[in-house]
């Protein structure tokens, strides 16, 4: 099961929260980034697979 970027963006949201609520927060400033990472990338695949079926599409 692949884990849907509007899920990504929730759990970002969740570990931002426990950084700034937690006294260790900063241990988890490395899942944090992970997180956008990872939705970066994905996002950038979906715009990368869009102008792929429009030139596809050209001829």
């Amino acid at each position: 099961m692949q884990v849907s970027i509007k899920d990504l963006e929730n759990y970002k949201i969740y570990v931002a929260k426990a950084i700034q609520s937690r006294a260790d927060g900063e241990f988890y400033i490395p899942i944090f980034e992970r997180l956008e990472r990872e939705i970066n990338d994905r996002r950038q695949n979906l715009d990368t697979m869009s102008r792929i079926r429009a030139i596809a599409n050209m001829g």
